[in-house]
Order: structure tokens, then C-alpha cells, then sequence
């Protein structure tokens, strides 16, 4: 080999040595760069600086992120930061950091499992199923509870009869989500009320006999807030509303024709037509200024509709005038109808959030009695502190999340006539943000009815994140 070729022949593999070292080099500067710059971002006082701070590591897809990641959160408490995080940890593609993810879900500790969790869920598809598959063994209800939510909303059909089995597990809300999954498999637009009735063929494909038989016997066996969903399962699937009738359901499920079905439906108490399942509720109600506006029913027709009550006397509407006579009346007629000894607390919001009795007190006529003097007295203010109210009633036991999964409110019922203002934290969107995570952190659903000019996408977005109901009364 000539001279001069040897030397150009060095001189390039010189370089490509150490061009591969460069890099690596390089690489390893730049994530050393941005993990800093994430920290800092991560460590600012300002929350809304904190929660942009996980874009700083979108160009770093493995488990050196994720751990950042999940660093953060560990130490954070603010909800739109923690949900910023949640969806960092979601939109990692990688193998490596996939499974640093699944592997904190399988086995890391609360709350960050919870979160990894979260994000293997809202990932899209069918995307983390062997994952959620395999907790579908764990102990944890609240664990459970989230995987099955999870596999449902994928509509990951190896979960169903695991999801069947569920529907008799100990733990009321573990009951209540896998419903709820069973009928997101079934294609549940969920969130409102009044959604569309027919059910997709993916619904209909899951009404068999041995499907709808689990789900009735369920429902028979049934002791809380699960019945809720149950039914809202039945009706979805099969197209049918029996109401709660086991009876009826039972003949449906083994092939008995809908037109002579024998129908005697029971009733629980109904807040503005919804039906009240719960065994441990906080009711909300309004008491700001914008309730004595006049209410949009002016028809008559429209405002009987309105003031129905399924099996039972309708709430007289002959002198509601206002906004504030409507939700009072119906949300006295409410607890009124409560069954004895059921733990209930009233919250009536304004300016500030002001518990009736203060922690959640067995039904009775006293106690009923004190809530309905209660909110006939309360003076109405200007502003509407809706997210201390709510949070209020997430934390009415405990504000230790294990601790109100076992004795916390089985249901939050509000009554909601203004958009959030004169308050610490006005903002709806960030309201939602931050009760929609602890409430589907506890597996509590948030049945909200909005009267007036309330704030339509905050209601929306509560229901559809705790697997409970929106009901627009604004005309």
C-alpha cells in the first residue's frame, strides 16, 4: 500500500473512532442538560411553570426519563402538574421505557402506581393490556378497580370474564368499575345523561345470556352505588330500561320477550329524575347570587317534566319561580327520600363551603329535618367557591386516600347554578383538573346538574373522569 493512502486510511478510522465516542459523549451532555433544566422547571413555585416542565425531556425516550418522571411526582401535590406528568409518562414510545413504566405499575407503591397505571390506561388502543391483565390478580381494590376501568375502556375482550367475576368481589367500588368496564366494552358513550340509547354491535355482541345473568345477579346482590351502574350496563346492552326490577331483568337475560315481561320496579331516592344509590353521600347545592335568577322553564309542560319524580309524587312546580325554589325544592326532596340511617352530609356552597353537620350523619327525621332548615336559611352570597366544596366532600373522613376509599362518600350529588368565582381557584378547567384525579383516585363518581348558566365543559369533564353523571337543565 502506498504511503499516502496508508495515512488517509488512518486518518479516517481515527475519526470514525472518534466520531462513535462523540456521540455517545454528546448524547449523554444533553440529557444532562435537560434533566437539569427539568428540575429546575420541576422545583418553580409557580404550577403552572411546573407542569410545562416534562416537554424539557420529550426528546429522551427511555427509562433515564421515566425515572425523572416519576421522581417528580413522587414529591408534587398539585393536581394539573401530577396529570402533566400522567401524560408524559403515557406518550413514552420506547421498549425500555414501556417497561419501566409497566414495571412501576406492577410494583411500585401509591401513589405513583396509581399514576403509571393511569398512564398505561389513557394510552391508546390496546396499548399496556398484559399489563392491566395481570392485575386483574391484584389485592388492592383501588388497583383493581383502575385496571379493570382500564381494559374496559380499551375494550380488551380477554378481560371480560375476569370483569364478570368482579361484578361479586367485597369491595363496592371494585363492583361499580367493573360494571362500568363492562359497559365501556360494550362502545358507553358514558358522562351524560340522556346519552344515546342504542347501544353499538360491540353492546350488543355482550348481551348473551350468561353476560346479562351475571350482571342481574349482581344487581340482586347488589348493596351500594354499584346498582347504578349495573343498570346503566343492562340498559345499554340490551337497549332495554326495566329500571331496577330484578325480576323483569332476569326473564330479558334468558330470552323472555320485552312486551310481556312482568314489570314492578323499585325506587330509590332520585336527585332531579337521577336515581340515588349510594350508601354514603355529600350533597351539594348552590347559593350564590345568579340563583335568583328566574329558571328557563317557562312552559308548563317543560317544568312538570322537570319536576318529575320516577314511582313517587313530582316536587310541586306550581310556585317555583327561580332558580334557587327549583334546586332547593329538589334537593330537599332528595334527602327527604333518603333511606333511614343513610350517612349523608349537605354542602351548601357560596362564598365559602358550609357543611350542615360536618361529617356524614345517618338520615333520619332530625336530620332531615336540620338539612332542609338549613339551605331554606342560608343567605345567598355573591361568590361560589366550588372547588373547596368539592374537595370538602372528597375528604369528609379523611384526606388520606385509603382511608376514604373505605368509609369516604360512596357518591358526591351536586346541584351547581355558577360557573366558579370570587374564590381561590376560579378557573374551571383547572377545578376539573384537580377533583376529577381525587375522585378517580377514590373511585367516587360525581353526579352534577347544571342549572342555569353553569359551567357545561367543567360538568362534563367531572362526570366523565369518575365514571358519573352530567345533567344539563339549562333549558
Amino acid at each position: 500500500m502506498r504511503p499516502a493512502l496508508l495515512v488517509l486510511l488512518l486518518v479516517a478510522v481515527a475519526w470514525a473512532c472518534l466520531g462513535g465516542a462523540a456521540r455517545p459523549l454528546q448524547a449523554a451532555e444533553d440529557w444532562a442538560e435537560a434533566r437539569k433544566a427539568f428540575l429546575a422547571k420541576a422545583k418553580n413555585p409557580d404550577w403552572k411553570v411546573r407542569s410545562t416542565a416534562f416537554g424539557d425531556l420529550a426528546y429522551f425516550d427511555d427509562e433515564k426519563a421515566v425515572a425523572a418522571v416519576l421522581g417528580v411526582l413522587a414529591s408534587e401535590s398539585q393536581p394539573n402538574v401530577l396529570l402533566a406528568g400522567i401524560r408524559a409518562l403515557g406518550t413514552f414510545r420506547s421498549a425500555a421505557a414501556r417497561a419501566a413504566v409497566a414495571d412501576t405499575v406492577r410494583k411500585g407503591k401509591d401513589p405513583l402506581r396509581l399514576y403509571a397505571l393511569f398512564a398505561v390506561a389513557d394510552q391508546p388502543g390496546s396499548e399496556g393490556k398484559e399489563v392491566l391483565l395481570e392485575l386483574l390478580q391484584a389485592r388492592e381494590a383501588p388497583v383493581l378497580a383502575q385496571a379493570a376501568l382500564a381494559l374496559g375502556r380499551k375494550q380488551v375482550r380477554d378481560a371480560l370474564p375476569s370483569l364478570l367475576a368482579l361484578l361479586r368481589h367485597k369491595d363496592v367500588r371494585v363492583r361499580g368499575a367493573a360494571a362500568r368496564a363492562v359497559r365501556y366494552m360494550g362502545g358507553s358513550p358514558g358522562g351524560a345523561a340522556g346519552a344515546a340509547p342504542g347501544a353499538p354491535a360491540a353492546g350488543r355482541s355482550l348481551a348473551t345470556p350468561e353476560g346479562l345473568g351475571a350482571l342481574v345477579d349482581a344487581l340482586e346482590a347488589g348493596e351500594g352505588r354499584e346498582r347504578a351502574d349495573l343498570l346503566a350496563t343492562l340498559q345499554h346492552l340490551t337497549r332495554q330500561d326495566l329500571g331496577w326490577d330484578i325480576a323483569a331483568w332476569r326473564a330479558l337475560a334468558q330470552g323472555g320477550p320485552v312486551d310481556t315481561l312482568p314489570r314492578n320496579p323499585r325506587h330509590p331516592a332520585y336527585f332531579f329524575g337521577l336515581p340515588v344509590f349510594g350508601r354514603r353521600l355529600v350533597l351539594l347545592a348552590d347559593n350564590n347570587v345568579r340563583t335568583e335568577d328566574a329558571h328557563p322553564f317557562t312552559e308548563r309542560a317543560r317544568l312538570q317534566e322537570v319536576c318529575k319524580v320516577p314511582g313517587a309524587r313530582p316536587v310541586p312546580w306550581f310556585e317555583l319561580k327561580t332558580l334557587q325554589h327549583l334546586l332547593r325544592a329538589h334537593v330537599k326532596r332528595t334527602v327527604a327520600d333518603l333511606p333511614s340511617g343513610t350517612p349523608f352530609e349537605l354542602v351548601i356552597v357560596s362564598a365559602k363551603a358550609r357543611g350542615t353537620f360536618g361529617k356524614l350523619t345517618p338520615a333520619n327525621d332530625g336530620t332531615k329535618a336540620t338539612a332542609a332548615t338549613a339551605l331554606d336559611e342560608a343567605r345567598v352570597e355573591a361568590g361560589n367557591d366550588v372547588f373547596t366544596a368539592l374537595d370538602a366532600a372528597l375528604d369528609i373522613t379523611s384526606r388520606k386516600d385509603s382511608v376514604a376509599w373505605d368509609t369516604g362518600p360512596e357518591e358526591i350529588l351536586y346541584a351547581i347554578v355558577a360557573l366558579p368565582w370570587l374564590a381561590e381557584q376560579s378557573d374551571p378547567a383547572v377545578v376539573a383538573a384537580a377533583i376529577g384525579l381525587k375522585a378517580r383516585m377514590r373511585g367516587v363518581p360525581l353526579t352534577l346538574v347544571g342549572l342555569g348558566e353553569h359551567p357545561y365543559e367543567m360538568c362534563q369533564a367531572l362526570a366523565e373522569a369518575t365514571g358519573g353523571t352530567y345533567l344539563n337543565l339549562s333549558k
